[in-house]
């Protein structure tokens, strides 16, 4: 074979080349599908009251009008001078709280197809609006939000009535739960009940001027034609308002404990545990694997007439709280003493849990994460998801999971979690050692 030094290509045709590659490789991106974890741009900015403000976007969002707002406050049921009194306050915002309006806010705001709800918690609450950002929609619900939110007109007849039919939080199971999981001395369980009777309509107005001082952040989401002015909204909707950040200290119990009534039949049964820190895309994901075959476990337990599994999260907090109605024959004999299923001062669900910390197959795993990757792909759509992750589930304190760091990392994370990464993240995500148990008996 003869040896050539001429180059393969001529120069013209080498140019011509590399033009033409760089078309195609353009020309496949506009082609390509949109990929199936998108990442979402953020932009954040502050009002003159120094309040944080991120808006999240995602190119398929571009056109659309659903807009998601989140408006933070550091203040929860802790902070509380009158236990109860964050409980109330938001329970009456949501009624007919303008002037001259018999109507609740939602229903004022119905047809402008906006809607608000609520959450509190132990440390936090949060305030969300669901928006239609088409000028004229979203014209018109601000012109109604922003007097709302500075200044709610709190009626005295709506106060009476919601007085005399409202069911104190404090009598609830989750309200004992959760007081026995985050202990905190200076709450008594009776008092908040007692104090929750006697609130009047000048403690509420007093309190609301507490939560518009005490404003953590504001979360935007969605596409927006026009960001200048919906930063303009939001300026007028916080001008009477306070940046306060949210407190970054919790106790946790570290003493399992069990709370029953004495009876030979056990007809309820109610749970609580806490979980440490999410640092990673891979704790996150771990624990939405975990959580239902976890409750599996349950249900296959108690052979259970009913059974419920919540998830609570806020920047500060993370636990699982569950309820069981367990399932009575009529015709069951009476048991003898000591064959009963479940004896008196017997955990129900202390082996369960422990159980499921270590009992997952590696093939369930595999199907559990197939089925997620696909539900992740759904919830990773819809500025909902988005709003409720970057106000509730993420935080910027150190060693937490973060926004960006979601952003940045979780389409890698649902494709590689090993089947040992999730034995770990559960491991060090799940406190056994904090887990609260009520029983009820016959």
């Amino acid at each position: 074979m003869k040896k050539s030094d001429k180059p393969l290509f001529s120069k013209p045709v080498l140019a011509g080349l590399m033009i033409f590659i760089s078309i195609m490789v353009m020309v496949l991106n506009l082609t390509a599908p949109p990929a199936k974890y998108p990442k979402v741009d953020s932009e954040q900015w502050q009002t003159e009251n120094q309040i944080p403000i991120t808006w999240i976007n995602q190119a398929r969002w571009q056109g659309t009008n659903k807009l998601e707002l989140r408006i933070r406050f550091s203040h929860g049921r802790d902070q509380d001078k009158k236990l109860g009194l964050t409980d109330a306050l938001f329970s009456l915002l949501m009624l007919d709280t303008l002037p001259l309006s018999t109507s609740s806010i939602n229903q004022r705001l119905a047809d402008v197809t906006t809607q608000l709800s609520y959450h509190v918690g132990n440390v936090e609450s949060e305030l969300a609006i669901t928006l239609n950002s088409e000028a004229n929609y979203l014209n018109a619900s601000m012109d109604t939000l922003i007097p709302w939110f500075n200044q709610p007109q709190f009626k005295a007849r709506t106060f009476l009535n919601w007085q005399q039919s409202h069911v104190p939080y404090y009598l609830s199971n989750k309200a004992q739960l959760e007081q026995a999981l985050f202990p905190k001395n200076s709450l008594q369980p009776l008092d908040g009940v007692l104090d929750e009777y006697s609130l009047s309509l000048e403690d509420i107005k007093q309190h609301y001027q507490v939560l518009l001082s005490s404003i953590d952040k504001i979360t935007l989401v969605g596409d927006l034609a026009d960001p200048s002015q919906m930063q303009a909204y939001l300026a007028d909707l916080t001008q009477g308002t306070t940046f306060q950040a949210s407190p970054m200290e919790q106790t946790i119990a570290t003493k399992v404990s069990l709370q029953t009534q004495t009876g030979e039949q056990l007809i309820q049964s109610h749970g609580a545990f806490a979980f440490n820190p999410i640092r990673s895309a891979q704790d996150w994901i771990s624990l939405q694997i975990w959580l239902p075959y976890y409750l599996s476990q349950l249900k296959h337990a108690s052979n259970p007439s009913y059974v419920q599994l919540h998830f609570e999260s806020s920047p500060i907090q993370q636990w699982a709280w569950w309820s069981i109605e367990h399932q009575q024959s009529v015709l069951q004999s009476k048991p003898k003493l000591g064959q009963e299923k479940y004896r008196q001062d017997e955990y129900f669900s202390r082996s369960v849990l422990e159980q499921a910390l270590s009992s997952m197959s590696e093939e369930d795993f595999d199907a559990a994460l197939e089925r997620f990757q696909e539900k992740l792909a759904s919830y990773v759509l819809a500025p909902s998801w988005w709003a409720r992750l970057a106000s509730q589930e993420t935080s910027t304190q150190a060693d937490h999971l973060s926004l960006q760091g979601w952003n940045d990392t979780y389409a890698e994370a649902i494709y590689d979690l090993s089947f040992k990464d999730f034995n770990a993240s559960i491991r060090r995500l799940v406190i056994s050692s904090s887990l609260q148990e009520l029983q009820q008996r016959q």
